[in-house]
């Protein structure tokens, strides 16, 4: 998951291992400056596989301006 601008400054990066039971995540960042940043979830290979499909579920999700 990455919070970056379009020149693709990173203002957040964290790899989260996924599993089979729901879990609550919560990550605090602060971006430096006045900036238009997305928030991306980078998916990709299924672990033990390079090709397997799975699905990733994400539910109630919130970004929030402190």
């Amino acid at each position: 998951m990455t919070v970056e601008n379009a020149a693709y400054t990173r203002y957040f990066s964290e790899i989260v291992e996924l599993g089979t039971e729901a879990k609550t995540y919560q990550f605090d960042f602060t971006l430096g400056q006045d900036d238009t940043a997305g928030l991306k979830f980078l998916l990709g290979k299924a672990a033990g596989s390079p090709f397997a499909a799975h699905d990733v579920t994400i539910d109630d999700m919130k970004l929030e301006l402190k």
